[in-house]
């Protein structure tokens, strides 16, 4: 188990200690760590949660869509535009 994985493992079990279930966000948040285990990451960084956020479709019912068949390009333009519309 990688440090930054086992971080997310202690957080979430203090988390749910703390009453919450975190059921979804803890799916969410396992895909974005194996996003940056895949990579090498060793560290959190704002280039790897823009790269691999992706906005949530009032179409989609789970709220989750995927992003593989697009190329990098077209993903740092989606999170460029994503980042704007939230500040």
């Amino acid at each position: 188990m990688t440090p930054l994985r086992s971080a997310l493992v202690d957080y979430l079990a203090v988390r749910r200690a703390l009453g919450y279930k975190l059921d979804r966000e803890g799916k969410v948040l396992d895909r974005f760590f194996t996003y940056l285990e895949e990579r090498g990451a060793q560290t959190i960084t704002v280039e790897h949660s823009g790269r691999s956020a992706v906005p949530v479709r009032a179409d989609n019912q789970r709220g989750i869509h995927t992003r593989q068949n697009e190329s990098a390009d077209q993903q740092d333009d989606h999170a460029a535009g994503w980042r704007g519309r939230n500040r």
